[in-house]
């Protein structure tokens, strides 16, 4: 197992913080870990932190912007989106759309006709990305990743990303640090030190763009990963956004 050092002392009036959202704030469902999941607890917290950070806390998900605002309403924050193919700059501007691939539908296709009709996999369509879920089936895992990388060599507009029981296809160019960086262009983000909390292997984008950006990288749970520090599971996480919600510096 990997062993990371706690999260450093952060003040934070002098960051820009970003959270993903599903396995970090959000525990995975036992039954389903691919459903959305909501927990009224959340907004609350969400706010104090927007507060404390003078509004330079935002969200960076795969889920695309509308579906995340859906489970946080009524809290409205800056998102990256869509592995950081949308970008809303500020809880009142509009989702801009950075990446798009005109291949989609028939990498959907593809991929609905190898998962046909076998156990535990499951075809879901996002706006404009396409997952299959294969949480309930790890052993076909290295048949899904021999077939998705025949997929993408097809495709190179859309980019196949392995996740926690996952595989996305996603527009070529996005991902996670791509909206990290975007955000820290603008105010309140900009001139910050930024700080990523995350805890699959598309956070390590982020990871990379905010270590080089000289902030801190926080990953949720044991597995490898570029972070160089660690928070054990979602309600780790939970506690330190409490106390780092309250004002103080935490350690």
């Amino acid at each position: 197992m990997t062993r990371r050092s706690p999260p450093p002392a952060l003040d934070p009036a002098e960051i820009a913080l970003f959270l993903d959202y599903d396995g970090t704030l959000i525990p995975y469902a036992v039954a389903d870990p691919g459903r959305p999941r909501a927990d009224p607890t959340l907004p609350p917290l969400l706010r104090t932190l927007v507060d404390e950070t003078g509004g330079a806390t935002a969200l960076v998900t795969g889920r695309g912007v509308a579906e995340l605002d859906a489970l946080i309403a009524p809290l409205r924050l800056p998102v990256s989106g869509t592995h950081g193919a949308e970008l809303r700059r500020d809880a009142g501007a509009p989702t801009e759309v950075l990446f798009r691939s005109d291949d989609v539908d028939a990498v959907e296709a593809e991929v609905r006709a190898f998962a046909g009709d076998a156990d535990g996999l499951r075809v879901e369509r996002k706006p404009m990305t396409v997952v299959l879920h294969f949480h309930d089936r790890p052993d076909l895992e290295p048949e899904i990743v021999a077939r998705v990388r025949l997929i993408g060599e097809d495709r190179p507009d859309v980019v196949p990303q392995l996740g926690n029981g996952i595989v996305e296809f996603k527009p070529a160019g996005a991902d996670k640090g791509f909206g990290i960086a975007r955000l820290m262009e603008i105010p309140p983000f900009a001139d910050r030190r930024p700080v990523f909390v995350g805890d699959d292997i598309p956070d390590e984008a982020g990871f990379a763009v905010v270590e080089a950006l000289g902030g801190v990288s926080i990953r949720v749970g044991m597995g490898a990963s570029r972070a160089r520090h660690g928070l054990a599971d979602a309600a780790a996480v939970r506690a330190w956004l409490r106390d780092l919600a309250g004002g103080e510096p935490t350690g």
